[in-house]
């Protein structure tokens, strides 16, 4: 948890990928806790997913993303060891 950065707090440093979390309805059970890869724009100071629910009519606050992370390529799979 000590890796995740509140966008309240600090601003990635560059365009580009970041892991993020944000508060967003879903179906019956409420708000819920999603992770998802989104973009940073460094010239707009926000990331894409806020921009476009902006967009829409009377975005709550706790729909935006509230912390990130820097995004890493995830490994390929371990190729198969035939003995």
């Amino acid at each position: 948890m000590s890796d995740w950065q509140y966008i309240s707090l600090s601003k990635p440093p560059k365009s580009g990928e970041y892991l993020v979390v944000a508060r967003i309805p879903y179906k019956a059970k409420g708000k819920m806790n999603f992770v998802f890869l989104n973009e940073w724009d460094n010239d707009l100071q926000s990331f894409t997913y806020d921009i476009q629910r902006s967009e829409k009519p009377r975005m709550p606050e706790d729909e935006k993303i509230y912390a990130w992370l820097p995004f890493k390529q995830p490994p390929n799979p371990m190729p198969k060891v035939i003995s």
